[in-house]
């Protein structure tokens, strides 16, 4: 039996997105992504958006954090979730750090500052 989908969790066609609402931290929206992760691969979930466009209250992580929370989400995905993220622009770092390090710890992931543009390119792969 599955545990229940987290809050902010919904189906859609070919794919789940998680797009919580309101103020949140980074440690915490760190956390809820890494769970909302391991929701995804366990109950089948291929394709997973996250849009965090309607947070406030999130600061641009360090490369150090981004660094433990991509090998968090890496370890939750199990290779089995490809994952793409649509954030405000503030918060994507301009060397897209965070791509390279998802792909040296296998998690197959982009991040946009468009929500439209992050469901396309999930979408898009095989």
């Amino acid at each position: 039996m599955h545990a229940p989908a987290p809050e902010f969790f919904a189906l859609a066609e070919g794919h789940a997105v998680w797009r919580p609402q309101g103020t949140l931290w980074l440690p915490e929206v760190v956390e809820r992504i890494t769970a909302v992760i391991a929701h995804a691969r366990v109950s089948g979930v291929r394709r997973l958006l996250v849009d965090v466009t309607a947070v406030t209250g999130l600061h641009p992580p360090s490369v150090t954090a981004r660094y433990r929370f991509i090998g968090d989400w890496a370890r939750a995905a199990g290779g089995q979730v490809r994952v793409a993220v649509a954030a405000p622009a503030a918060l994507i770092d301009p060397d897209r750090i965070g791509l390279t390090m998802a792909a040296n710890v296998g998690l197959i992931a982009n991040v946009f500052a468009d929500p439209a543009a992050a469901r396309a390119w999930l979408l898009s792969e095989p």
